[in-house]
Order: C-alpha cells, then sequence, then structure tokens
C-alpha cells in the first residue's frame, strides 16, 4: 500500500513537471515573440531617427537658401528703388 502511495505520488509529480515545462515552454515562445517584435521596433525607431535627421539637415539648407533668397530680393528692391530715385530726377 506504501509502495502504491509513493508510485502514484511520484506520478502526480512528473505531470506536474510536465505541465510546468510545457508552461515554461509556452511562456519563453512568447517571451522570445515580445523579444522579436521589440527589436523590430528599436530598428523601426532607428531608421524614423535617422529620416528625422534627414529632414532636419534639408530644413536647415531649406532655410539658407531662403535667407539667400531674402538677401537677393532685397538687393532687387533696393536695385529697383535706386533706380526708380535716379529716373524721377529731373
Amino acid at each position: 500500500m506504501v509502495a502504491n502511495d509513493i508510485k502514484n505520488g511520484i506520478h502526480l509529480l512528473i505531470e506536474r513537471i510536465e505541465k510546468l515545462e510545457s508552461e515554461l515552454a509556452q511562456k519563453d515562445a512568447i517571451y522570445k515573440e515580445k523579444d522579436s517584435e521589440i527589436r523590430d521596433l528599436g530598428f523601426k525607431i532607428s531608421n524614423l531617427n535617422v529620416q528625422n535627421e534627414q529632414k532636419d539637415l534639408r530644413m536647415k539648407k531649406l532655410e539658407e537658401q531662403n535667407a539667400l533668397l531674402a538677401a537677393q530680393l532685397r538687393e532687387i528692391g533696393e536695385l529697383v528703388e535706386n533706380s526708380t530715385k535716379e529716373y524721377k530726377k529731373p
């Protein structure tokens, strides 16, 4: 009788261990999937950062071009104003 109880107890322990191993394997698979998703998100964030840096550089270049064009327009305006003044002189 004691031997039978021990045998049943061992059998229950084996079943519990197998169940725990199965749960652990499932959780491990989920963690690996989540880890992969996190890595993918990291790459996407990195790519977005690169794109933002490129956009910032383009924006800076456009601002510089805009400043040059504004200066040129001011020069043209001054030339037009001066030539108009000279044209109006009697």
